[in-house]
């Protein structure tokens, strides 16, 4: 165990954070703006009615391009979550090993 592997693992962990933070944050945006054009398009008279089934149903016809732009948004968030899932995991482990070595070195 050296620090070089310490660091490389940190570095990892913090640009996996970092990533999916902008992986979130775009989701967020891209959310923002369907509700937008939503509250638009039930102010306008272009979706109506009580049923919400059938308001989402109208929304998705009125807007594919933002529905499909928030589809992809949400697999980069998961994917971004799940790298930084696995760059934890190699923190968490390597902390591990650091403590069972120091242990080992008391004794």
């Amino acid at each position: 165990m050296d620090t070089e592997k310490i660091n490389k693992a940190y570095d990892e962990l913090r640009i996996a954070k970092s990533n999916h933070y902008k992986a979130a944050f775009q989701y967020a945006l891209a959310r923002a703006d369907l509700e937008n054009e939503k509250a638009a398009a039930l102010r306008d008279g272009r979706i109506d009615g009580k049923n919400a089934e059938l308001r989402e149903a109208v929304a998705r016809e009125l807007f594919p391009k933002i529905y499909g732009r928030l589809e992809k948004l949400d697999e980069l968030q998961r994917e971004a979550r799940f790298i930084l899932d696995v760059a934890q995991i190699e923190v968490d482990r390597l902390d591990m090993i650091i403590r069972y070595l120091t242990i080992q070195e008391s004794l």
